[in-house]
């Protein structure tokens, strides 16, 4: 066929295709490719019940890295240090003081919060197991919204904003 090219991408085909002029004073289309938004949250918590063995990696995820093309696991404690709870000069007796959203009565501080969610790191790490490990500590990991267009000189798509947390592929 003229004009297009047949690859393969894990077993699937890909065809891409040239951008279709339009005129002489607007930019080509190209057919296979359109603007998107991407973006996804996870939610972190810990075992509800004791886990068999030791405590390793039992609160950790594992999500999808487009740009190595494989998943990776999120432990429990990166995601605690990017909450900047154990950050001393983020940690002031002011924010500590704040209450959060707890889904009662909204009383958990954040620095009752940052003791409960270091308790749980301990155990994530080989600790060991305690019934009085508070399990509605959640940490949420969120990847922003990431506006993928075209590419003027490929039919991939190209990734505007924050290229490290996430890329797209061609659509």
């Amino acid at each position: 066929m003229s004009g297009f090219e047949a690859r393969a991408f894990r077993g699937c085909g890909v065809v891409t295709s040239e951008p279709f002029e339009v005129s002489d004073d607007n930019e080509s289309l190209q057919m296979l490719t359109r603007s998107s938004q991407v973006g996804e949250f996870y939610v972190m918590a810990p075992p509800q019940i004791k886990p068999k063995g030791d405590g390793n990696h039992t609160c950790d995820i594992m999500i999808f890295d487009e740009e190595r093309d494989c998943h990776i696991r999120v432990t429990w404690e990166d995601a605690l240090k990017a909450t900047l709870v154990e950050d001393d000069e983020f940690m002031t007796d002011r924010a500590k003081a704040t209450t959060m959203q707890d889904g009662a009565e909204n009383t958990t501080s954040l620095g009752t919060w940052a003791e409960k969610a270091e308790a749980w790191s301990k155990y994530n790490q080989g600790g060991e197991w305690s019934d009085d490990l508070d399990k509605d500590v959640r940490i949420v990991v969120a990847r922003p919204f990431i506006e993928c267009v075209p590419a003027r000189s490929a039919p991939a798509a190209r990734c505007l904003s924050h290229p490290a947390d996430a890329s797209c592929a061609g659509t």
